[in-house]
């Protein structure tokens, strides 16, 4: 019993302060033409950034186990540019507003579970991030709390690292980095991962000027907790594919769409158990306020 209890603590319920590096560059540049689109983030100091994701999660431990589940979640993010530095390094605070799920399980006993409020709304996420995305720190309100996101250890991220700000369309790039998953867990989650990116185009869509790029993820994930009576470790193998639409005239995201395979193996009190997790999630703006009133918008009803 504290075998899937544990597993389930792990899988479901989410971050230490640590800095993050890079392991490799992206790809080359290439030359670029009339139809080049650039790519980059540009949050302002005082920016206040809202966002709705929907999540659907389908979850399955191996026949040791024989535990399946599948979850429906909302949640509303808000994230704050608190302030930039001369070198355009952008600190930014995280934190979940509010959160509703649905939980099925899937085996004996069915049950049928809900819940509007999480732990993880209480937790401060802040990190540091340059125009594309590379975090150069990260750090929680409270360390010495464990826990995990409603999402999951390897939650698709709301702000990927693009790695490259400028292509052609149909132009790729490679992006290798490691990444400290704050937001997703505490300890936090570390992530190596590999993106394949693609300009897509830039075109029109609900009264506003969009450009959009899309991305294919292969990652292998580790996360480890020790004492208070449980020592597990979780590492994980991720396959993903990742479309983001860039407002171009205020250079944030307005919506993101992520599919994601992780296959896991979790070893607590030395035993194993795999698994596989498969997640989509679709982040939108909701709203954005600034201290330019050029720079808000409100997402349409």
């Amino acid at each position: 019993m504290m075998r899937i209890v544990a597993l389930t603590l792990i899988l479901f319920c989410v971050a230490t302060a640590h800095a993050q590096f890079r392991i490799a560059p992206g790809g080359t540049p290439r030359p670029l033409g009339k139809d080049t689109i650039c790519f980059r983030y540009d949050f302002r100091a005082g920016d206040t950034l809202v966002y709705d994701m929907q999540g659907f999660d389908s979850i399955a431990v191996d026949k040791s186990i024989g535990e399946s589940f599948r979850k429906q979640r909302v949640e509303r993010i808000r994230l704050v540019c608190d302030s930039v530095s001369r070198d355009g390094v952008m600190y930014l605070t995280r934190q979940l507003l509010a959160m509703r799920e649905e939980n099925y399980r899937l085996s004996p006993p069915y049950d049928t579970t809900r819940r509007a409020a999480h732990p993880w709304t209480s937790r401060i996420h802040r990190f540091a991030i340059d125009t594309l995305g590379h975090r150069h720190w990260v750090s929680m309100h409270d360390e010495r709390l464990g826990g995990v996101s409603p999402g999951g250890l390897f939650h698709p991220q709301l702000v990927p690292i693009i790695d490259s700000s400028c292509g052609r369309q149909n132009q790729t790039w490679l992006s290798i980095d490691t990444v400290m998953l704050v937001e997703n867990a505490s300890p936090s989650p570390v992530l190596v991962q590999q993106n394949y990116w693609r300009v897509v185009n830039q075109f029109d869509t609900l009264g506003r000027s969009v450009k959009r790029l899309q991305y294919t993820q292969s990652g292998t994930g580790a996360y480890e907790v020790a004492g208070s009576g449980i020592d597990s470790r979780v590492t994980a193998v991720l396959a993903s594919f990742g479309v983001c639409t860039f407002d171009r005239t205020l250079n944030v995201i307005l919506h993101q769409y992520v599919t994601s395979e992780i296959k896991f193996t979790a070893i607590t009190a030395g035993r194993e158990a795999t698994g596989k997790h498969y997640v989509t999630v679709q982040y939108s703006l909701r709203s954005l306020r600034g201290r330019d009133p050029q720079r808000r918008c409100e997402a349409r009803k």
